[in-house]
């Protein structure tokens, strides 16, 4: 397992819904899996369409923090360069 929890599931499903409804029950924005990585971090990798941005405006509002860094090296900037070109 890669320790990802339902706020990362949702955050690779690009699914603000759930994502509002997590939150609303207390999981934190910036919860990390085994690798250091955050919903944030996951939901950018799957590029930039509007489920993209605005699942990312409701893990910003609740406190996602974009310059954390997914165990010392890349930052929520860095995970769009990783996402499939359309």
């Amino acid at each position: 397992s890669e320790g990802d929890t339902a706020l990362h599931f949702a955050a690779k499903q690009g699914n603000a819904e759930h994502m509002r409804v997590l939150l609303a029950a207390g999981l934190p924005a910036d919860i990390r899996n085994r690798h250091g990585v955050t919903p944030l971090m996951m939901l950018l990798a799957r590029g930039n369409d509007p489920a993209v941005q605005d699942a990312a405006r409701v893990l910003i509002a609740a406190g996602a923090d974009p310059f954390l860094n997914a165990n010392g090296s890349q930052n929520a900037f860095d995970f769009p360069l990783r996402a499939p070109m359309s």
